[in-house]
């Protein structure tokens, strides 16, 4: 697993930076106009050929800086899919990430991991270049293998499910709303909704495991319906909306898809045709115009019904 972790120590100097450099694809960029970054945000995707990717963003930590201001962490991560421990301790923080961000108490074993291989002193050592940012991964995943963390084998699978694919919407009997099918139907909610919640964490351990492919995305930034990203042809999407109250409620709004492209081809020779079509009716114009004139002229010259008279050779 590749890891990118961005976190500051608590000296003025030492300000938010990438460890162990600034990642070169910042896929998670793309989501700039729907997601502001100086917060909380959450996106987990497949990757194609067998891997997924990760976006862990304002995790909690105990550390704060020289004026009290609670520090942060996020990371960038990426990994082959499977039942392995990177992507156990990943599926793991998605899951307390969003009990945090909800305001739900929920055990933090996997986000504690993380906070004590991260403290002031190892964090210290990554801006003094003591310290390495895979070893000290290394050490919260061997923290939350032995912390009583979830075992290997069944790990990405939720309680009750027997497959990552049942991220269905929740549905209530009390909405009027129609059930949405899935994997068919990708939906968006708003992050209060416990049920939601539940199934975008389903979804996340699919993804991780590779038995699901698509996104599941936590957004800060998202104005209305029509600010959704849209799902492709082949993914499952699920987006909950952290936000403002009113825009998004706990019952699930299907997301439609991407409109197929327009045949630009076809549009344009429509157009040369017509254009073909019209240049030949005008053409065809003038000539009766011409046509017309030259028999005025000799109608003119010779009287009515009176064939013209050739000129007399000297």
């Amino acid at each position: 697993m590749r890891v990118h972790v961005l976190t500051r120590s608590w000296r003025r100097q030492d300000d938010y930076t990438w460890f162990p450099g600034r990642p070169e694809d910042r896929w998670w960029e793309q989501y700039g106009e729907q997601a502001d970054f100086d917060y909380p945000v959450l996106l987990v995707e497949t990757a194609g050929r067998g891997r997924w990717r990760a976006y862990i963003g304002g995790l909690t930590t105990s550390r704060d800086d020289a004026v009290g201001t609670p520090i942060r962490l996020s990371l960038a991560l990426d990994g082959d899919c499977g039942a392995r421990p990177e992507t156990v301790l990943t599926a793991a923080l998605v899951e307390e990430w969003l009990s945090v961000q909800a305001g739900v108490t929920a055990k933090q074993d996997a986000t504690g991991c993380l906070d004590r291989a991260f403290d002031e002193d190892t964090v210290a050592g990554l801006f003094g270049g003591t310290q390495e940012v895979d070893r000290l991964i290394d050490s919260a995943l061997s923290a939350y293998g032995g912390d009583g963390g979830p075992a290997p084998v069944g790990a990405l699978s939720v309680a009750g499910s027997s497959s990552p694919e049942s991220s269905s919407p929740p549905s209530s009997p009390k909405s009027s709303s129609p059930e949405i099918s899935p994997p068919d139907e990708s939906w968006a909610a708003g992050l209060a909704g416990a049920e939601a919640r539940a199934a975008f964490v389903v979804h996340a351990r699919g993804l991780l495991a590779g038995t699901a492919v698509g996104r599941a995305l936590v957004l800060n930034s998202l104005g209305g319906g029509d600010a959704l990203p849209r799902p492709n042809d082949a993914e499952h999407l699920i987006v909950l909306a952290d936000g403002g109250p009113g825009k998004f409620g706990p019952t699930p709004v299907a997301i439609r898809r991407k409109a197929p492209p327009r045949d630009t081809n076809r549009r344009g020779s429509g157009r040369l045709a017509l254009a073909a079509l019209t240049g030949a009716a005008v053409g065809t114009a003038v000539l009766l115009r011409q046509a017309l004139r030259l028999l005025r002229r000799s109608v003119s010259r010779n009287g009515p019904g009176t064939p013209p008279q050739r000129e007399r050779q000297p």
